[in-house]
């Protein structure tokens, strides 16, 4: 499960770059596993 998270949060942030929706490091996406209360 946090294996999956980690991949999904990872390609939303990459996305960000591809989409101009960020300026150099300044914005990221975070993920919640709600079952252990990991962010």
């Amino acid at each position: 499960m946090l294996q999956a998270l980690r991949k999904q949060v990872c390609h939303a942030n990459l996305l960000l770059v591809k989409y101009g929706l960020v300026i150099f490091t300044w914005g990221n996406v975070s993920g919640i596993d709600r079952e252990s209360g990991l962010v």
